[in-house]
C-alpha cells in the first residue's frame, strides 16, 4: 500500500434509517494516508474515507474538504473531508479491491485539509517577559 492509493473497502457503519441501531456494512471508498516501505511492518493503516458530494449549488468547499472526481478516477464528483481520519487494519483494507491512486499534487491538497480539519496548528509562540528585578 502506497500513500494515495484508493481502495473499496466494505465496512460497518452507522444506520441512518435506525439510528442507535446496529451498524450496516457499506462499500466505501478509502484513501491511504501512509504507506510505503516504512510502513511495511505496521498492522493498521490511516485512511480517510469518500462521500459522495451533496453540496448544493453555489455551496463552497470548507477548508477541510477535498473535492475529487472522474479526472482523479472517482465515478462522480466525491468529498474526502479530513477532519475525520479512521485507522482501518491492513487485513481489513487488503480485502477491500485496490482502485487507484491519487495525484501527489492531489495528496497535498489532503494534507494541507488534514492541517486544518484536525487543527494542528503550530504553537504560537510565547511573548517574552522580563524577569522581576
Amino acid at each position: 500500500m502506497e500513500r494515495g492509493d484508493v481502495y473499496l473497502v466494505r465496512m460497518a457503519l452507522p444506520n441512518r434509517q435506525n439510528p442507535g441501531g446496529p451498524p450496516v456494512l457499506r462499500d466505501k471508498y478509502v484513501v491511504i494516508l501512509r504507506g510505503g516501505p516504512r510502513t511495511a511492518a505496521d498492522t493498521d493503516v490511516p485512511v480517510i474515507v469518500a462521500s459522495s458530494d451533496r453540496r448544493t449549488e453555489g455551496q463552497r468547499l470548507r477548508n477541510f474538504e477535498v473535492n475529487v472526481d472522474a479526472n482523479d478516477g472517482f465515478r462522480h464528483s466525491t468529498i474526502l473531508d479530513c477532519r475525520w481520519p479512521i485507522t482501518l487494519t491492513k487485513q481489513q483494507v487488503g480485502v477491500g479491491q485496490y482502485r487507484f491512486r491519487l495525484s501527489g499534487q492531489r495528496m497535498q491538497q489532503v494534507s494541507v485539509a488534514l492541517v486544518d480539519g484536525l487543527q494542528m496548528y503550530p504553537p504560537q509562540p510565547v511573548a517574552a517577559t522580563t524577569p522581576p528585578s
